[in-house]
């Protein structure tokens, strides 16, 4: 059986008499191999719909009308699976990013960015700050850059394999809007409860990106495509009443070029290195 990123082709030998194999193939027929290791790098959006389902499920409704046990409970519940997918994203980044590491990369990196988010605008409509309005911007920036290493990195080893690390920025970022729209004055704790079922559709997806032919990647992209656009028609159909009375625009087409572009910095990366690599190699 063939390792991952491998091929059955004949090796070619360069004008040094070096046996190499045809890039353009190798990424080509890319995938992970091991189903283990394919159903490891399907997890991350599944372990994050199910925190986010759970948490609303155990709250059951505004913050101020449930029991303080439940409140805590709810938290706890919803921090465990991003815990997780911190923690898998950190053991890829030391095991310098085996196959089923991209996607929790991708996704760790996401969740820490709506964290700080979250935390700091939670924080400063109470008046505490949890860091100076100088250093926000820092922060976020710093985030970013980690986001763009990660992206590079997967990129120089092919597009698949920085088209996962998209695909976990990506799933992730859309799944948090499930999560939105339980906030005040919202409080759409049925609605939360899509993303557990939609978690599990996300990691079938990645799981068929993964193991799939030359043909699922574009399947795959489309499909988590029209689900990050289905998520934010949801979000922006409870979020209208009050985005209307309060004079504001909507986000909803911002929200999916953001999306769109989470899903597709990745691919475009990776065959701009694999394009830009071919010409060096011809100079």
């Amino acid at each position: 059986m063939r390792k991952s990123g491998e091929n059955n082709d004949s090796p070619t030998s360069d004008v040094n008499g070096r046996c190499i194999m045809s890039d353009t193939r190798q990424r080509k027929n890319w995938g992970i191999d091991g189903q283990r290791q394919a159903v490891a790098a399907a997890l991350p959006p599944l372990l994050f719909g199910l925190g986010i389902a759970l948490a609303s499920l155990v709250r059951g409704g505004p913050w101020y009308a449930v029991p303080f046990w439940r409140l805590i409970l709810s938290v706890v519940v919803g921090f465990i699976p991003a815990a997780v997918i911190a923690g898998g994203g950190f053991v890829a980044l030391v095991r310098r990013l085996p196959d089923w590491g991209y996607t929790w990369v991708g996704a760790s990196l996401m969740g820490l960015l709506l964290l700080a988010k979250t935390t700091t605008e939670e924080l400063a409509e109470e008046g505490t700050f949890l860091i100076s309005p100088l250093e926000g911007p820092l922060v976020g920036v710093l985030i970013l850059l980690a986001v763009l290493a990660a992206l590079s990195v997967a990129a120089l080893r092919g597009w698949r394999q920085a088209g996962l690390v998209s695909i976990g920025l990506s799933a992730t970022f859309g799944l948090s809007l499930c999560f939105a729209v339980t906030a005040g004055p919202f409080h759409r704790h049925d609605l939360a409860l899509l993303a557990g079922p939609l978690g599990l559709l996300s990691a079938v997806l990645i799981y068929a990106y993964a193991r799939g032919s030359r043909l699922a990647p574009i399947a795959v992209f489309l499909a988590l495509w029209l689900l990050n656009a289905g998520l934010v028609w949801m979000a922006n159909r409870v979020w209208q009443p009050w985005l209307v009375a309060g004079g504001k625009p909507s986000p909803a087409w911002p929200l999916l070029v953001l999306l769109t572009g989470l899903l597709l910095v990745g691919p475009l990366l990776g065959v701009l290195g694999w394009a830009l690599r071919r010409v060096l190699r011809r100079a």
